[in-house]
Protein backbone atom coordinates (compact mmCIF):
# COMPACT_ATOMS: atom_id res chain seq x y z
CA UNK A 1 0.00 0.00 0.00
CA UNK A 2 1.38 3.38 -0.93
CA UNK A 3 0.20 6.70 0.45
CA UNK A 4 1.46 8.76 -2.46
CA UNK A 5 1.73 7.79 -6.13
CA UNK A 6 5.53 7.77 -6.10
CA UNK A 7 5.60 4.96 -3.51
CA UNK A 8 7.06 6.94 -0.60
CA UNK A 9 5.46 4.71 2.01
CA UNK A 10 6.63 1.60 0.18
CA UNK A 11 10.22 2.88 0.10
CA UNK A 12 10.03 3.74 3.81
CA UNK A 13 8.85 0.24 4.70
CA UNK A 14 11.63 -1.34 2.68
CA UNK A 15 14.16 -0.09 5.20
CA UNK A 16 15.18 3.37 4.06
CA UNK A 17 16.34 5.32 7.09
CA UNK A 18 14.79 8.64 6.11
CA UNK A 19 11.05 8.82 6.81
CA UNK A 20 8.92 10.15 3.97
CA UNK A 21 8.63 13.91 3.92
CA UNK A 22 7.78 16.88 1.73
CA UNK A 23 9.20 20.37 1.53
CA UNK A 24 6.99 23.13 2.93
CA UNK A 25 6.40 25.86 0.35
CA UNK A 26 6.25 28.56 3.04
CA UNK A 27 9.39 27.83 5.06
CA UNK A 28 11.24 25.37 2.79
CA UNK A 29 11.68 22.95 5.70
CA UNK A 30 11.04 19.23 5.47
CA UNK A 31 7.64 18.16 6.89
CA UNK A 32 7.31 14.47 7.82
CA UNK A 33 4.50 12.50 6.18
CA UNK A 34 4.75 9.60 8.62
CA UNK A 35 3.15 10.66 11.92
CA UNK A 36 2.25 8.80 15.14
CA UNK A 37 -1.20 7.83 13.89
CA UNK A 38 0.22 6.27 10.73
CA UNK A 39 2.77 4.37 12.82
CA UNK A 40 -0.06 3.00 14.96
CA UNK A 41 -2.14 1.93 11.96
CA UNK A 42 0.88 0.36 10.28
CA UNK A 43 1.18 -2.31 12.98
CA UNK A 44 0.38 -5.83 11.75
CA UNK A 45 -2.23 -6.30 14.50
CA UNK A 46 -4.18 -3.22 13.47
CA UNK A 47 -3.95 -4.12 9.79
CA UNK A 48 -5.27 -7.63 10.51
CA UNK A 49 -8.13 -6.20 12.59
CA UNK A 50 -9.03 -3.85 9.73
CA UNK A 51 -9.03 -6.76 7.25
CA UNK A 52 -11.23 -8.80 9.61
CA UNK A 53 -13.70 -5.91 9.99
CA UNK A 54 -13.78 -5.34 6.22
CA UNK A 55 -14.53 -9.01 5.63
CA UNK A 56 -17.22 -8.99 8.31
CA UNK A 57 -18.90 -5.91 6.84
CA UNK A 58 -18.75 -7.37 3.31
CA UNK A 59 -20.52 -10.52 4.56
CA UNK A 60 -23.16 -8.46 6.37
CA UNK A 61 -23.77 -6.26 3.31
CA UNK A 62 -24.03 -9.34 1.12
CA UNK A 63 -26.58 -10.90 3.46
CA UNK A 64 -28.62 -7.69 3.55
CA UNK A 65 -28.53 -7.49 -0.24
CA UNK A 66 -29.74 -11.08 -0.57
CA UNK A 67 -32.49 -10.42 1.97
CA UNK A 68 -33.70 -7.36 0.05
CA UNK A 69 -33.72 -9.36 -3.19
CA UNK A 70 -35.87 -12.04 -1.56
CA UNK A 71 -38.26 -9.43 -0.17
CA UNK A 72 -38.56 -7.97 -3.66
CA UNK A 73 -39.38 -11.37 -5.11
CA UNK A 74 -42.08 -11.96 -2.49
CA UNK A 75 -43.64 -8.54 -3.11
CA UNK A 76 -43.60 -9.20 -6.85
CA UNK A 77 -45.20 -12.62 -6.45
CA UNK A 78 -47.91 -11.21 -4.18
CA UNK A 79 -48.60 -8.38 -6.64
CA UNK A 80 -48.85 -10.84 -9.54
CA UNK A 81 -51.50 -12.72 -7.53
CA UNK A 82 -53.48 -9.45 -7.26
CA UNK A 83 -52.96 -9.34 -3.52
CA UNK A 84 -51.83 -6.51 -1.27
CA UNK A 85 -48.62 -6.83 0.70
CA UNK A 86 -47.19 -4.67 3.42
CA UNK A 87 -43.60 -4.83 4.51
CA UNK A 88 -42.80 -4.71 8.21
CA UNK A 89 -39.43 -3.95 9.71
CA UNK A 90 -38.47 -7.13 11.56
CA UNK A 91 -36.62 -5.32 14.34
CA UNK A 92 -39.62 -3.01 14.90
CA UNK A 93 -41.96 -5.99 15.14
CA UNK A 94 -39.64 -7.73 17.62
CA UNK A 95 -39.33 -4.55 19.69
CA UNK A 96 -43.13 -4.19 19.85
CA UNK A 97 -43.48 -7.86 20.79
CA UNK A 98 -41.00 -7.53 23.68
CA UNK A 99 -42.59 -4.26 24.81
CA UNK A 100 -45.91 -6.06 25.22
CA UNK A 101 -44.20 -8.76 27.29
CA UNK A 102 -44.52 -11.47 24.64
Amino acid sequence: MSVVPDGTLTRFRKGKEEPPSIICVGCEQRVPLWDEMEQCFASPEIQQRVRDLQEESAIELSNQSKERALVGEVISTVALADQISREFNVSAVQTAKYAKGG
